[in-house]
């Protein structure tokens, strides 16, 4: 390529050059490797797209909610119990980061037979064992949920992103860990 190159002081290779250029393809099994290896990849982007995008509309609104008025969790939020969908994937609670809305670890859901929960996307959840590990986070997606857990449904869609900013907070989080009840499995109901 390098003796194409033309000029002393501005380097120019010609259309010719280019379009005459020797390029290898992968063979068939090697392109489909390639694929097998970006298509979960893409998966797991544009999950994260989607989730960025509901976040900021969901934050965005919680800006417009007045704060002044003192709510009470039932008032903002319907408790769920969906039974499971057999969905192929599945929310495992033990296998989400602490402190964080991001739950891109999808697992297959086969190998799991009980503590499975529906939940539809915008639902938000918050596992009740082990209220230390801060575990919560809203669903993306229509996915059952694995764990010890509360599903809500947000009454009113406007308040899902003062329900995060709750369920995130410092404040929520001692207060679920001063209730929660047992030594080794602390549980709050």
């Amino acid at each position: 390529m390098i003796r194409h190159v033309t000029g002393y002081t501005r380097f120019n290779i010609s259309k010719t050059v280019i379009e005459n250029m020797p390029i290898t393809i992968p063979s068939f099994e090697e392109q489909k490797q390639i694929i097998d290896i970006i298509e979960p990849i893409e998966f797991v982007i544009n999950n994260l797209i989607s989730l960025v995008d509901n976040l900021h509309m969901l934050f965005k609104n919680f800006i417009n909610i007045k704060r002044d008025k003192k709510n009470m969790l039932q008032h903002l939020v319907r408790p769920l119990r969906n039974k499971s969908q057999q969905t192929d994937e599945i929310i495992d609670l033990s296998k989400i980061n602490s402190d964080s809305l991001l739950n891109n670890s999808f697992s297959k859901s086969s190998g799991f037979k009980t503590n499975k929960f529906f939940a539809k996307k915008n639902n938000i959840f918050i596992s009740t064992i082990r209220p230390k590990l801060k575990k919560y986070g809203i669903v993306i997606k229509d996915i059952d949920i694995l764990g010890t857990l509360l599903n809500f449904e947000s009454i009113n869609e406007k308040d899902i992103g003062y329900i995060l900013a709750i369920f995130s907070s410092d404040e929520f989080q001692k207060y679920c860990d001063l209730k929660s009840k047992g030594t080794k499995m602390p549980i709050i109901s």
